[in-house]
């Protein structure tokens, strides 16, 4: 079971942040988050040390397109980290909040695909057989 609350924290931030820098900085750190939860539900193999963004791409090529866009961000998030807040406006802190967030969305959705492929229950659900049971036990004790 991977554990996204991390990632949604940082996702929650950047939403409700007051500056477009923080914002922008939340939001990719969320989406770093994110990253980091598909890399370690990939099989388990050498990984040379790498970026967050090509080891991604390597062990999850479905997240390419993710990847690749994300890595393009990082030299302006690094320079925004490192004090360059002229770099960021409302519209870059507003596209990157909304690009996080579906990043979020798109890799729990593939986990869970995984997990079902993998005969696991789905993080956060019973499996069908004991929701089953307690419908049929709530049905017994209301009659």
């Amino acid at each position: 079971m991977i554990d996204f609350s991390q990632a949604r924290r940082l996702a929650a931030e950047a939403e409700h942040a007051d500056l477009p820098t923080e914002r922008y900085l939340a939001a990719y750190r969320s989406a770093e988050q994110v990253a980091i939860a598909a890399i370690s539900a990939a099989p388990v193999g050498t990984r040379p040390r790498q970026d967050v963004w090509s080891l991604l791409y390597r062990v999850a090529p479905e997240f390419g397109e993710w990847a690749g866009f994300l890595a393009a961000v990082a030299p302006k998030a690094r320079a925004v980290q490192a004090g360059a807040k002229a770099l960021v406006t409302e519209r870059d802190a507003a596209d990157l909040v909304r690009d996080s967030q579906q990043s979020l969305a798109e890799t729990a959705r593939w986990l869970r695909r995984r997990e079902q492929a993998a005969g696991r229950p789905q993080a956060g659900r019973e499996p069908v057989g004991r929701q089953q049971t307690g419908r049929r036990q709530a049905a017994a004790k209301a009659s």
